[in-house]
């Protein structure tokens, strides 16, 4: 049936997809299932039309509902957690410069939200009060770093970016400071105290 007016015809033709829903399903389900070679050429023939109607659909549904949207995206992964390790493995190995790139980018950010949390903002170092980010580190006040690394199961050599997510992901716990790389290495070489503060004693 053929409507003059566009908008009936959509409402038409929503009403009857609602109504035979799942008829509809099975016929796709079969389709799939005796077309496959035609379907994987049409899509490596449209792959960028695809990808970009998928992403513009994406954006609509997170903008029209947020939470929903959140919701049914981490249900999803839930359940193909399996699926998605692979493809990322696969993905990584052909690309590996882009995930370089994204670990840097991910490690930086990380390291930011601990120093200017335990650092102030900007952030400094709690001793002398050096401000370049380069040189700052995170560092265990009472000077049991390794011991509290060991009792957690991690290796005592965690390199600074690991030490970050597990202070975000444990909501940023008591004990730990902002130092510079000279204070740091200067109070491990003291008995945990930084020679800057030896001199002003």
């Amino acid at each position: 049936m053929v409507h003059k007016d566009p908008e009936k015809g959509k409402e038409y033709r929503r009403k009857w997809q609602r109504e035979h829903r799942e008829n509809m399903r099975m016929a796709n389900k079969k389709y799939r299932q005796t077309h496959k070679d035609k379907i994987k050429e049409y899509i490596e023939k449209n792959k960028k039309r695809i990808n970009k109607y998928k992403r513009l659909w994406r954006a609509k549904k997170r903008k029209e509902n947020p939470e929903l949207f959140r919701k049914k995206l981490n249900d999803w992964r839930a359940k193909n957690i399996e699926r998605i390790r692979r493809q990322n493995l696969i993905y990584h190995k052909a690309h590996p410069e882009i995930r370089r790139r994204a670990n840097l980018k991910h490690r930086h950010k990380y390291r930011m939200i601990v120093l200017v949390h335990y650092g102030g903002n900007p952030p400094k170092c709690a001793c002398c009060g050096e401000s370049e980010i380069k040189f700052l580190t995170i560092d265990h006040i009472n000077n049991d770093g390794a011991k509290q690394w060991r009792e957690k199961g991690f290796n005592p050599r965690l390199r600074s970016s690991y030490i970050a997510d597990y202070l975000i992901t444990n909501n940023f716990p008591e004990g730990f400071q902002v130092l510079c790389y000279n204070c740091n290495c200067g109070k491990a070489k003291n008995n945990g105290v930084c020679p800057h503060k030896q001199q002003k004693i």
